[in-house]
């Protein structure tokens, strides 16, 4: 053979590829090779990282459960936020591969705690994640806030502000996993919050003092919630001098209540502190029915919203009522210097302004004008005691008053009995954006048991199933027939 043939046939047997690289068989970027193909070590199918069956971020189903974060906030410190989410098996989502997102807001005017680890909350069983945190400067079994607890004031909104931001998927936790990072299936386009009795006025003065820089919140249900300061310092429970049904939206009127008020220095007034204990102070404020000059038993004593000024130190802030009705009689009702714990009228308008959520409804209804509310209220409340529930009843009447779209006393009665067991027909109802009725409220409250069957294990969660349904659908009518697929 001719040597130019020989070295023409070498040439051509070193450039054909046989089972080296860049081929369908070859070790690199090739279907079987180690890196970024099908059944290599990694990025693959097989793989451990960032695969279908692997150990990190595979697609093995979330099953029911519960964890503790730390959320930053600037209420907090450098410890941040505990805040504890449960969620449902991915397979019990509300929606396919969508479970709506609550924020859960304790009431009171103390500390407040997290459900227990393990447990199922309110909205769980209904196939939504439920989150919870603790208030700055609050240390409880399973969590501790950074940050100092302010009976419900600037710190407290900035906290409940910056959770929200966390439950919408917009903030990390401190370890720099957002929400969805931690349960994909998470739906934060539906996000609600629950206000649990005082709760709900801390959620309204939080919302409405930073919707601005706060992603979209799409429904609001408050559990027996006292927006207004008369109802969270219960000064018309018991009080002779409020006719029932006469409540307008942001205050009820007590004629006759100035003149009628005594200061009893032997006496003592009640509150409690942020640990939730039963504290007093020397002196008291009453209604004296006999003129006596005393405040004796069974005559109507007034509280308020307490805050520490110094260890051990409290004023006490009366509804922004009763502060004007203490002013209009002046140094006279102390016969010299009003007590030290009692705060001036200035600093008791000050205080509400940042607690009364009913004075943030017409900034809120202004900030979300398609946000839907619902305010569940038994005919029982858990701490007011008048007939006519002026609590829920102001509540509503402010947000129809703005003009808001979706207003309603609690869950529409199919949404009750499919929780609850209880036929529809048996509950009763009152339509959107109506308000309560008086004398007639026994048409609108839920009786504490219908045909035998407890009411209140049911009420929140239906309200809270109701205002997401209505939310996916984009369903606003003032009544439902049937619950909403």
């Amino acid at each position: 053979m001719p040597r130019c043939l020989l070295f023409l046939l070498l040439f051509l047997l070193l450039a054909c590829p046989t089972a080296g690289d860049g081929d369908a068989n070859g070790d690199d970027d090739d279907a079987t090779a180690d890196d970024d193909d099908a059944t290599g070590d990694d990025d693959d199918a097989t793989g451990d990282d960032d695969d279908a069956t692997g150990d990190d971020d595979d697609s093995a189903p979330l099953g029911a459960g519960d964890f503790t974060v730390q959320v930053p906030s600037t209420s907090a410190g450098p410890e941040g936020l505990a805040v504890r989410v449960f969620h449902p098996a991915e397979s019990d989502a509300r929606y396919p591969g969508a479970a709506p997102v609550t924020l859960s807001v304790s009431g009171g005017l103390g500390m407040n705690a997290l459900t227990e680890e393990g447990e199922s909350p309110d909205g769980v069983p209904q196939g939504m994640l439920v989150v919870e945190f603790l208030f700055p400067g609050v240390s409880r079994p399973g969590g501790t806030s950074g940050g100092t607890y302010d009976f419900r004031g600037p710190d407290c909104r900035q906290a409940l502000a910056d959770v929200v931001r966390y439950a919408a998927g917009e903030l990390a936790d401190t370890d720099g996993d957002t929400l969805l990072d931690r349960v994909p299936f998470a739906d934060p386009d539906n996000l609600g919050v629950v206000g649990r009795s005082n709760g709900g006025n801390l959620v309204l003065a939080a919302l409405a003092e930073h919707a601005a820089n706060l992603p979209d919140v799409h429904w609001f249900v408050a559990w027996e919630s006292p927006v207004g300061d008369q109802f969270v310092t219960t000064e018309l429970n018991d009080n002779p001098h409020y006719t029932p049904g006469t409540c307008a939206a942001t205050t009820c009127p007590t004629p006759g209540l100035a003149d009628a008020l005594a200061w009893d220095p032997s006496g003592s007034t009640s509150f409690n502190d942020a640990f939730n204990q039963s504290q007093s102070v020397a002196g008291a404020i009453c209604v004296d029915a006999d003129a006596s000059g005393t405040c004796e038993e069974g005559e109507k004593r007034f509280g308020g919203g307490p805050t520490e000024t110094a260890p051990g130190l409290f004023r006490i802030h009366p509804s922004s009522e009763l502060a004007a009705a203490i002013a209009a009689r002046g140094p006279a009702l102390f016969d010299g210097p009003a007590p030290p714990w009692l705060a001036t009228e200035p600093q008791t308008t000050e205080y509400w302004d940042g607690r009364d959520g009913a004075l943030a409804v017409p900034a809120l209804h202004a900030a979300w004008p398609a946000l839907g509310v619902i305010h569940v209220q038994t005919a029982d409340d858990h701490v007011q005691s008048q007939p006519d529930h002026p609590h829920a009843a102001a509540h509503l009447q402010a947000w129809i008053d703005a003009g808001h779209g979706f207003a309603r006393l609690n869950a529409d009665a199919v949404y009750i009995a499919e929780a609850s067991g209880i036929d529809a027909a048996q509950i009763p109802e009152l339509d959107a954006n109506q308000p309560v009725p008086w004398p007639a409220i026994g048409d609108a409250v839920l009786a504490e048991t219908i045909a035998g069957t407890p009411t209140a294990p049911f009420v929140t969660g239906a309200a809270m199933a109701e205002l997401a349904d209505r939310t996916r659908a984009g369903e606003w009518s003032v009544d439902l027939d049937v619950v909403l697929d």
